[in-house]
């Protein structure tokens, strides 16, 4: 969702802002073009025509007269080409042929069913139970050995650029890793789709989520030619996310980071995922050198009767009253009630601020909670493996002359 190029008028003095462009990596994309952020430096004394930004052409060589193709009598696709026609100066021709090329993803719309949200009445004050063992089994999809020996290998081999994110953004490496483990396994999952198959048939063919994903391929298609890539090479995920960090374009737009310094915010290679990641959370309110969550005790049942999860809120004295007691006081007295059922008993922990900022990337407090168990485990792993081989910051085995 980043926004859209602009010039900004304050007094007599021009501010021009130009946005980053971005393609996929060699692996991926043939084009790389030059670009970066300038932010506050005053133009030189030249007329306000002379700094319009020049629009960039769409990459691709997609040309038609009509719309053909799956979406040739769709009249969600033509009426989306005549909003990309109007508002951002597309042309016609170009939508026409790219869109002929649309292939429809009947998989993607399975998917969508399949994680849909219940749509179940509940009465009023009805608490949830989790089923014994689900956290047990979350947990187990992530949190293996073999997991976490790909975990410490990714922070072994991207710990500098890890510990430049941590000092620029605030956010701990822990957690950065923890994420891109949970959604791509470090990159080894990015999704098989070409995105703009997967998003354009959410968009025309399931209206439960159409007017989301309207927007997403907007996004996307904007992203494509802001970045000089041709909209049919990006792959990801059933629902169009992308790269390490499995951003959605707009996410892409707006905090995607070019952070190797090459001119290109490039999301499928670590160093630009890892600080998009990071600047992701920091936008959504990550503090600094604060806990993210604190585990808890209890006594008797009464627990089960009040509201859990992250966007539950209660005070210290409020769950003292049911029987749940900090491991040790938090740094705030409200917090969130976390409940995670394992197979015989129930694992509670008080989530705080920065636990909340990790549901901003995805809404489950058992995503969150395995996002931080995963890196600081990878944290741990790494740490002690750097100990017993004397391994440099940057992953090379130091040996002594």
């Amino acid at each position: 969702m980043i926004k859209l190029f602009s010039l900004i008028f304050v007094s007599m003095t021009i501010v021009f802002l130009s946005a980053c462009s971005s393609a996929l990596s060699s692996k991926t994309a043939a084009q790389k073009p030059s670009s970066g952020w300038l932010f506050g430096r005053a133009a030189p004394s030249v007329t306000v025509e002379e700094l319009m930004p020049v629009a960039k052409t769409p990459v691709g060589n997609y040309s038609a007269p009509v719309l053909t193709g799956h979406y040739a009598n769709s009249a969600k696709a033509q009426a989306f080409i005549n909003k990309m026609a109007r508002e951002h100066d597309y042309d016609r021709e170009y939508l026409n042929g790219l869109f002929a090329t649309l292939e429809h993803q009947q998989s993607a719309i399975r998917l969508m069913d399949r994680y849909a949200p219940s749509t179940v009445k509940r009465p009023p004050g009805y608490v949830p139970q989790p089923s014994r063992g689900s956290w047990t089994r979350y947990r187990n999809n992530f949190i293996t050995p073999a997991n976490l020996d790909r975990g410490t290998q990714f922070w072994l081999e991207n710990e500098k650029t890890l510990q430049q994110a941590e000092l620029e953004y605030g956010v701990p490496a822990e957690i950065i890793v923890g994420i891109i483990g949970v959604e791509t396994r470090w990159g080894r999952i990015m999704g098989n789709y070409a995105v703009i198959d997967a998003i354009s048939t959410i968009a025309f063919d399931y209206p439960r989520r159409a007017d989301y994903f309207s927007s997403e391929l907007e996004a996307f298609l904007l992203m494509a030619r802001e970045e000089q890539i041709d909209p049919r090479q990006p792959m990801g995920s059933y629902a169009g996310a992308m790269g390490l960090g499995q951003f959605m374009p707009s996410s892409f737009r707006q905090w995607a980071v070019d952070f190797d310094g090459d001119g290109v915010r490039d999301l499928w290679e670590p160093t630009d995922a890892i600080a998009s990641v990071a600047n992701y959370l920091r936008a959504h309110g990550w503090q600094t050198n604060q806990p993210v969550a604190i585990p808890a005790s209890y006594s008797g049942h009464a627990y089960r009767q009040v509201k859990w999860g992250f966007n539950s809120n209660y005070s210290l004295g409020e769950l003292q009253k049911v029987g749940i007691l900090p491991s040790r006081i938090p740094p705030k007295n409200q917090v969130s009630l976390l409940r995670f059922a394992n197979q015989s008993n129930d694992e509670l922990w008080l989530g705080l601020d920065n636990f909340e900022v990790i549901t901003k990337y995805n809404k489950s407090s058992m995503y969150a909670m395995a996002v931080y168990q995963l890196g600081t485990n990878v944290e741990e792993r790494a740490r002690r493996y750097r100990q017993a081989s004397d391994l440099s910051p940057e992953g090379e085995l130091l040996v002594a002359n």
